[in-house]
């Protein structure tokens, strides 16, 4: 049984007081599963796919995004489940010189082949392009990688929590240029944060699991929030946590003792004496182990 949201009687997903209506959907049993067609199983497949939030970093471009691999183990088990395979087949290349010689810029057409794996005549074929900036030799690999990330996003409506229309296009007049044209790595290096990025860190917020506890995203932001004022991740929040739970004295690091005071190589001992220091101030509050033999 999956519960979730769907479309109601208003066409857009919301009830009529603002709130979605909530949906049982029961799963089909498996000796159901072989009289589907093709595209029942990539409904099936649609319905079980979970969201996928943004919680890997390029650090380069300053920005978050959804992984290959992420994608991959996610749906891995449900196309064995639901019996689809997929194939990927380049088609079309093109590899161009851009940034003054400095990069290349390869674009790659590939061909996506989805089978029903319990009857291989039940199949369909799509396109879908790549394209990749590259320094080296990995332009091929990038535009395979892409590709198929975003033909199985699209084919199985799995949610990254992005929209292209919740950003502007970079204007060039923000951009800084090298001499020879290349900007790769020059844009102006100012923070970016994410509505769920740490601010300590800088990582994506995710669920985590430490000990017993698991803790939701949401969960500890408005924790860190509330403790600490900004946006903490798990491993963030409890060491801050740890920081302010610990004793006064920790915190404060040793003290110098009160019966003595040190002045300019010098200490004052109670009853106002004054002891001359050999060495530097701490010798005469912090002896060594050789101070009783006079080495």
């Amino acid at each position: 049984m999956i519960a979730g949201t769907g479309i109601n009687t208003n066409g857009n997903g919301s009830a009529a007081g603002g709130s979605a209506a909530p949906v049982d959907l029961a799963l089909p049993k498996p000796e159901e599963i072989g009289g589907f067609n093709v595209h029942q199983r990539i409904r099936w497949i649609s319905a079980e796919a979970r969201s996928l939030p943004k919680s890997q970093w390029n650090p380069e471009g300053a920005f978050a995004y959804a992984g290959h691999d992420q994608i991959i183990d996610m749906l891995r088990l449900l196309l064995a489940k639901y019996g689809v395979n997929i194939y990927q087949e380049a088609l079309d290349y093109k590899r161009e010189i851009s940034l003054g010689g400095m990069e290349h810029m390869t674009t790659v057409k590939f061909e996506y082949e989805v089978v029903n794996a319990d009857s291989p005549d039940d199949r369909f074929v799509r396109h879908n392009w790549g394209e990749a900036l590259d320094d080296w030799d990995k332009g091929l690999n990038k535009c395979s990688t892409v590709a198929e990330k975003m033909f199985l996003l699209r084919l199985f409506k799995i949610a990254t929590f992005d929209d292209p229309d919740a950003h502007s296009a970079e204007r060039p007049g923000n951009r800084n240029t090298s001499q020879n044209g290349s900007d790769r790595g020059k844009r102006a290096h100012e923070p970016v944060q994410f509505q769920n990025e740490c601010q300590k860190c800088r990582e994506p917020i995710t669920a985590a699991r430490r000990g017993d506890k698991t803790w939701q995203s949401t969960e500890v932001i408005a924790a860190a929030k509330k403790k600490f004022g900004k946006r903490l991740c798990v491993d963030c929040f409890l060491a801050a946590e740890a920081v302010a739970n610990s004793p006064s004295d920790i915190k404060a690091g040793p003290s110098v003792p009160e019966h003595a005071t040190t002045v300019s190589g010098t200490s004052e001992a109670p009853g106002g004496k004054q002891v001359a220091c050999a060495g530097p101030p701490t010798a005469a509050l912090n002896p060594g182990p050789d101070a009783d033999n006079g080495t």
